[in-house]
């Protein structure tokens, strides 16, 4: 007879001590007797590795039974060992912590998990290291869209460390003819920072170390010790505010995936405005007085900054004062379920706020197969994923408002190798949402490959088999010497980034009829060339704003815009009829428009009776010129 496994629902063979699958005590023991009220739970049961209380010295004495000791504690350790921990961890937790000590154990443990991950792909390189990385968008030659974009769109970002210089570089390109380029660059030892975009101006604005508004490249990276504190950062807020709640439930339950059914923990907090708001004005005074907050801002900014952080934290604390009587205490606003399996990992998840579905997962493990059903809104992903070896497989049904509206393929996926594809297959009912009309024969499809040290991801859009467009992204992890050298400019080739009036002149003396001529040869399209030129003058204008330079620009742009009515908008004051605008009494017109009783119009639009050309309007058959309108709409 097999038995289950009440935390992992993991099927066992009758007579086991342990489950095989998350290491868990299979309870087999008679009942206990009766206990008192176990202790509070506190943080020293989630330390796997508690210090040893001090031991009292005791004179030796020999003791007669001292090997077998000995081995019996070797045994036990060895037995924990090789156990899963967590699981033994979790279930004392599960049988004598509180409902909100366990979900703050589950909660924190998985964000911080998922915190280490992402904090480790946002690093800025260090030294001697770099990120080259590219977008490209490109059609197929014999394409439609070929004949009106002939070449290849491409976006590019580098980011290179050398030694303490340190640049990182934005870059678009029609083929190999560069768009713009945007260029910064700077000195972490003394914070001296440069920006330029080469094609508009071939100075810098420069930004000096000991000014207030440098900026420190070294703040764009995170280092160990921030990673840390973030991470305790995190953790605090959540802890905080879980434990302001003192009705979090906790109970044993299933729920079915695809037909598989999965046992589980079920931790539900129901929470009311007024709830909702004091567990906010915890988390804000916790932060007020939270080391790690404060050690991150002033690392990575000033102590006035984190002054400034306090006093808006002040304020935000005043208004939930102030709204604290309006507030609901009755009715739930907030309603939320998390789904732990026997190894306290979250399987799934529920969120609905004031009576909607924000949205729900859950998974249901078979083997290798994982069942999932992931629903945000009116969108649902459900299917299922096999992992072999850590290359996986599966595919999912997408459904919008109930529809199917596709399917999501994964074939051969391996995360650590990065080779595999996706494919969406969309069906009618998503593309006529886009006013596309592919039928069940167009895809999305994504393949991953890697080749050294870059990594690639190429997207196409297909139609029965052919490719219609393409976007294809490249990562490059560079070091030592494939690293640029990296040239700060010199004094001839900037300008003071701090001197408004500097600041502006070099806003107005970009070269902007040079760059869209440049590119015209490179026969970009018309009108992307009007476009970009109407964006570059538009942009220069927000950054010309109450400078000498404004009304010349303003001038410029509505030129662009209305060709040569912009010279009649550009300076009212050369305009003849401004006057007459401006002043209306002294318009030769104005009596007429005023007065609507010394229009000698005005009988004919106020009676139409009297109007002669009224018949015409009213019947239009009687009308000489009818018969042209016939001709001219196809009546």
């Amino acid at each position: 007879m097999q038995m289950i496994c009440k935390f992992c629902s993991q099927e066992m063979a009758d007579g086991v001590t342990f489950c095989p699958n998350c290491g868990a005590a299979v309870a087999q023991d008679p009942a206990p007797a009766p206990v008192e009220e176990a202790p509070a739970f506190t943080s020293e049961q989630f330390n796997p590795n508690p210090s040893p209380a001090p031991e009292e010295v005791q004179p030796k004495k020999k003791r007669p039974g001292i090997a077998i000791a000995v081995i019996a504690v070797v045994a036990v350790l060895a037995l924990v060992a090789v156990l899963n921990w967590s699981a033994i961890l979790g279930a004392s937790v599960k049988a004598f912590g509180s409902p909100q000590d366990y979900m703050v154990f589950t909660e924190t443990k998985q964000l911080l998990n998922a915190g280490d991950s992402l904090i480790g792909t946002v690093n800025a390189p260090s030294d001697g290291a770099g990120i080259d990385q590219s977008f490209k968008l490109w059609f197929p030659e014999d394409s439609y869209l070929a004949s009106v974009i002939s070449e290849d769109i491409t976006f590019n970002m580098n980011t290179h460390m050398k030694g303490n210089l340190l640049k990182y570089v934005f870059d678009i390109r029609y083929g190999e003819e560069a768009l713009l380029s945007l260029e910064c660059c700077g000195d972490t030892d003394t914070q001296d920072l440069y920006f330029g975009i080469k094609e508009l101006n071939e100075k810098y604005l420069y930004i000096k170390g000991e000014n207030e508004t440098a900026v420190d490249p070294d703040s764009f990276v995170l280092s160990e010790q921030d990673q840390e504190q973030l991470a305790e950062l995190l953790g605090d807020c959540f802890k905080t505010f879980v434990n302001s709640f003192d009705n979090v439930t906790k109970e044993d339950n299933s729920y079915v995936v695809n037909g598989v059914e999965q046992g589980c923990t079920v931790l539900s907090l129901h929470v009311t405005e007024a709830e909702l708001s004091d567990a906010l004005k915890e988390v804000l005074v916790m932060l007020k007085d939270n080391k790690a907050l404060k050690e991150l801002t002033v690392r990575h900014s000033s102590e006035e900054d984190y002054t400034k952080l306090c006093d808006s934290i002040d304020k935000a604390l005043e208004s939930l004062e102030d709204a604290a009587k309006y507030l609901d205490g009755d009715t739930d606003i907030l309603t939320y379920n998390s789904y732990v399996n026997g190894k306290h990992e979250i399987i799934g998840r529920d969120l609905v706020i004031d009576g909607e579905d924000i949205f729900s997962y859950k998974t249901a493990k078979d083997g290798n197969t994982t069942h999932s059903q992931f629903s945000l809104s009116t969108i649902t992903l459900n299917g299922e994923m096999t992992d072999k070896n850590g290359t996986l497989n599966g595919m999912y049904s997408l459904l919008v408002n109930n529809k199917d509206c596709g399917s999501l393929t994964v074939s051969d996926l391996n995360t650590e190798a990065f080779s595999g594809e996706i494919r969406l297959i969309p069906t009618g009912d998503l593309l006529s949402a886009f006013d596309l009309d592919l039928g069940s024969s167009g895809a999305l499809v994504a393949t991953l490959s890697k080749d050294s040290n870059t990594y690639s991801v190429k997207t196409s859009a297909q139609f029965n088999e052919e490719t219609l467009l393409g976007l294809d992204y490249t990562m490059t992890l560079l070091e030592g010497k494939d690293i640029p050298d990296i040239t700060l400019p010199s004094k001839e080739q900037t300008v003071d980034g701090t001197d408004t009036l500097e600041v502006a002149k070099w806003c107005y003396e970009w070269t902007i009829d040079p760059l869209v001529e440049k590119l015209k040869n490179a026969n970009l399209p018309e009108e992307l060339l009007s476009g970009l030129k109407s964006t570059l003058l538009s942009t220069r204008l927000g950054y010309l704003e109450d400078t000498p330079y404004y009304e010349e620009a303003m001038a410029e742009y509505l030129k662009e815009l209305f060709g040569d009515y912009g010279d009649i908008y550009g300076d009212y004051g050369d305009d003849p009829y401004y006057g007459d605008f401006g002043d209306f009494e002294d318009d030769p017109y104005y009596g007429d428009f005023g007065d609507f009783e010394d229009d000698p119009y005005y009988g004919d639009f106020g009676d139409f009776e009297d109007d002669p050309y009224y018949g015409d309007f009213g019947d239009f058959e009687d009308d000489p010129y009818y018969g042209d309108y016939d001709d001219m709409f196809g009546l």
